[in-house]
């Protein structure tokens, strides 16, 4: 085994109802004023209307609203002064995002910009941080991002129509609190884009030239996690073991992801999302069942491992009929979770296609066969057309 760096920072709580137990778990860190930000689609949680109910009882607790599904610069400079009237006034000493993983993302950027100067778009990317960001806490609603467990944070750049960020080890939330059961409540097409989020994540990680058997390990599990997640769902859209499985998949997969890149199906995203709106987990997902089967197509034989932990998969076939059935597999359940198949509902048309190419031949050296101009058209076309 070649040696490797693991990056794994957060304390990670975990658990089905957990949430009734999440004001204790904040006070074992001894914050005790904080910063709440909530996502506008769970306001009406009962849970966590309770758990705020709790924690303003035994603490100092101010509340703001995230209002934004994919937050830009321009918005994080505007919610920064909002946050910044009461942080002057009584230094809040934790950030706590609960939502999605646009309102996760947020808080990481406010931990940044309410302690260093500048605007938002100067921290864009991986920047130098002069003063240490206020520690995060993450408690997600959704799963699929995994970003309650990671330190990066995706924005939109609305002027250069991209997406990149504002990313810095130091963001590592310090406390993470999942509690599956609160996903229930959530619309399908949101859970949908989570679930799609993550196999993008599990199988970049796994595929990636940085990826270790300590990294393949985890995307492993990730995709079998997630497929049994995926196989009850057809079923019972709102399985509590289900979701489970989903959450505990996308950790997994982010953990990998974190440690070794994203690679060419990452890169889809970005444009997709800053031009033309398409929610970050089918932006990234959309593609995995069409870029499996072509790598596959072209000798990229890896997927074997992958097969093998599918319950119903026949280990004893050849290595190439293997990573054949991987991506039949991989086309079913896709098919069984109702994912999104055309970019045309986003309002992607053909001739948009110039422009994304631009946007993502950068990236192309990112797969593991060759890939070029023609490969991405081709592409295109079959989700467009």
């Amino acid at each position: 085994m070649k040696q490797f760096r693991f990056r794994m920072n957060t304390d990670l709580n975990f658990g089905s109802g957990i949430i009734k137990d999440a004001d204790q778990i904040i006070k074992k860190k001894g914050f005790k004023n904080m910063a709440f930000v909530i996502d506008r689609n769970v306001n009406s949680h009962q849970n966590i209307k309770d758990f705020l109910s709790r924690m303003k009882k035994e603490f100092t607790v101010h509340v703001f609203r995230n209002t934004m599904a994919e937050p830009d610069y321009d918005f994080l400079d505007e919610f920064r002064k909002e946050l910044e009237k009461k942080h002057c006034d009584t230094n809040f000493d934790c950030i706590i995002g609960i939502g999605g993983g646009s309102t996760m993302d947020l808080v990481k950027g406010m931990a940044v910009l309410v302690t260093n100067e500048g605007p938002a778009i100067n921290f864009k990317g991986f920047p130098e941080i002069k003063n240490k960001p206020i520690p995060v806490v993450t408690i997600p609603t959704l799963p699929g991002t995994g970003s309650e467990i990671a330190y990066n944070a995706v924005f939109t750049d609305s002027k250069e129509r991209n997406r990149l960020g504002i990313n810095t080890e130091l963001n590592y939330p310090v406390l993470s609190i999942v509690d599956p059961s609160l996903s229930l409540s959530a619309p399908k097409k949101a859970v949908v884009s989570g679930a799609m989020d993550c196999i993008g994540h599990t199988l970049e990680s796994f595929i990636s030239i940085n990826a270790t058997h300590f990294t393949r390990e985890l995307s492993k599990s990730a995709f079998l996690l997630w497929y049994k997640a995926v196989k009850k769902m057809e079923s019972d859209f709102k399985d509590i073991q289900a979701r489970t499985n989903l959450f505990s998949a996308s950790i997994l997969a982010n953990m990998a992801l974190n440690n070794v890149g994203s690679g060419l199906g990452g890169s889809f995203s970005y444009p997709l999302g800053a031009i033309y709106g398409v929610p970050h987990g089918i932006g990234e997902g959309m593609f995995m069942p069409y870029l499996t089967r072509l790598y596959v197509q072209r000798g990229y034989l890896v997927y074997d491992d992958l097969h093998d932990v599918i319950p119903q998969a026949d280990t004893k076939l050849s290595n190439e009929e293997k990573n054949k059935r991987f991506s039949d597999y991989l086309d079913k359940a896709y098919d069984d979770l109702g994912t999104p198949k055309s970019l045309k509902e986003f309002g992607v048309e053909r001739n948009a296609i110039p422009t994304l190419i631009k946007e993502i031949e950068g990236a192309f050296h990112e797969a593991p066969v060759r890939f070029d101009e023609n490969d991405l058209i081709e592409l295109f076309k079959n989700f467009i057309d």
